[in-house]
C-alpha cells in the first residue's frame, strides 16, 4: 500500500511540475531569445547539475554503482540530451500541433516497450485505462490536424523528417525509465541507483554537450541570437534572468519527479502523466491565454471531451492493480513443476 501511495504521489507531483514547466517555457519563448541559442536549456542543465550534486552530497548512500549501472546511467543521460536537443528541430519541421500529436503516443509506446523489454503485462484495468487515454489522444490529434491543415504548406520531406524525429524523441523518453529499471535488475533495493545519481549523470552529459555548443555557435552569434531579439521585444534583462532561474529550478524538480515516477510506476506511469498533462495544459492555458485573437487556446466541445477522456483514463489507471512480470511468472511455474 505504501508503494502504491508513493507512486501516486510522484505521478501527481510530476504532473504538476511538468505542467508548470510547459507554461513557464511558453512564457520564456515569448521573451525574444532565439530558441537555437539553447540558452534556456543550458541554464536548466546547470541548475540540474547543482541541485543533483547537492542531493548526492547530502545522501548517506555512497556512489558505489556497478559497471552495468554506470553504463545504463550514462545511456540514460545520452538519451535525455539527444531527445531534449532534437525537440526544436522536430517542432521547426512539423510545428507544435503535429509534434504534440506524435509525442502524446508515448503512453502506447511505453506499454509496448515495457512488455517487450521488461516482460511487464498491464492488468486488465490498466489496459482499459490505456485505451481510454489513447482515444482521447486520437480525438485531440484529429482535431489538431484538421485545424492546422488549411494553413499548412509544409513540404512532404519536412513532414516525414519531423515526424521521424518526433517519434525518435518519444522513444528516447520512453526508454529512460526502462533503462533505469534494467540498471537495477536483480540488485537489492539498497544498491539501486537513486534519482539523484541518474539526474547528476544526465546533467553532466548535457552540460558538456551544451557548453561546447554554446562556445561554438551561441557565443559567436550572441548579438543576433540574444541581444537584438531582446531589444526588439523590449524584455528587460532582469526579467529574463528571473524566468530562466525559475525555469532551472522547476526543471530540476521535474527531472527528479520524472525519474521517481519511472522508479515507482515504470515507463507507462510516465507516459500516463505526459498524456494527462496535456489535458491540464489545455485547461490552464485556456484560463490564462484564451482571447478573441487566440481562439485556438480556448475550450470547445472537442477539447472538453478530450480532457474528460484523459482524466477518466488517469483515474482508471491509478486505481488499477499493478502490472505483472511474465518472466517472473514463468520462473515460478517452472519451479512448481
Amino acid at each position: 500500500m505504501k508503494s502504491s501511495n508513493e507512486g501516486l504521489f510522484f505521478m501527481f507531483t510530476s504532473l504538476c511540475s511538468g505542467t508548470a514547466l510547459v507554461l513557464v517555457t511558453q512564457v520564456i519563448s515569448k521573451q525574444g531569445v532565439h530558441p537555437s541559442s539553447q540558452l534556456a536549456v543550458w541554464v536548466q542543465y546547470v541548475g540540474h547539475f547543482i541541485t543533483s550534486t547537492m542531493q548526492l552530497q547530502a545522501s548517506p548512500k555512497k556512489a558505489d554503482c556497478t559497471r552495468r549501472q554506470s553504463i545504463f546511467k550514462f545511456s540514460i543521460g545520452v538519451c535525455h540530451v539527444c531527445a531534449y536537443l532534437t525537440v526544436i528541430i522536430a517542432m521547426t519541421k512539423i510545428g507544435a500541433a503535429m509534434y504534440q500529436i506524435i509525442y502524446s503516443s508515448g503512453l502506447v509506446w511505453a506499454a509496448i516497450v515495457s512488455r517487450v523489454v521488461l516482460g511487464k503485462v498491464p492488468s486488465l484495468q490498466q489496459g482499459v485505462a490505456i485505451l481510454i487515454v489513447t482515444a482521447g489522444l486520437v480525438l485531440n490529434g484529429v482535431k489538431m490536424m484538421a485545424a492546422s491543415a488549411p494553413s499548412s504548406g509544409v513540404p512532404a520531406s519536412d513532414l516525414l523528417t519531423g515526424s521521424l524525429l518526433t517519434l525518435f524523441i518519444t522513444l528516447l523518453f520512453v526508454l529512460m525509465p526502462v533503462l533505469a529499471e534494467l540498471a537495477n535488475k536483480d540488485l537489492p533495493p539498497q544498491k539501486h541507483l537513486s534519482s539523484a545519481e541518474i539526474g547528476n549523470t544526465t546533467a553532466r552529459v548535457g552540460l558538456v554537450v551544451l557548453t561546447v555548443y554554446m562556445l561554438v555557435y551561441t557565443l559567436p552569434a550572441w548579438d543576433s541570437l540574444v541581444t537584438q531579439p531582446l531589444a526588439t521585444t523590449g524584455t528587460p534583462l532582469v526579467t529574463v534572468v528571473v524566468w530562466y532561474l525559475g525555469s532551472a529550478l522547476l526543471y530540476s524538480l521535474h527531472s527528479h519527479l520524472f525519474l521517481e515516477t519511472g522508479r515507482t510506476c515504470g515507463a507507462v506511469g510516465n507516459g500516463l502523466v505526459n498524456a494527462v498533462r496535456s489535458a491540464s495544459v489545455v485547461l490552464i492555458g485556456a484560463a490564462l491565454f484564451c482571447a478573441p485573437e487566440a481562439q485556438n487556446l480556448c475550450l470547445d466541445q472537442s477539447k472538453m471531451i478530450t480532457v474528460s477522456l484523459l482524466v477518466l483514463g488517469g483515474i482508471v489507471y491509478t486505481t488499477a492493480p499493478a502490472a505483472t512480470y511474465i518472466t517472473a511468472a514463468k520462473k515460478d511455474v517452472k519451479k512448481t513443476q
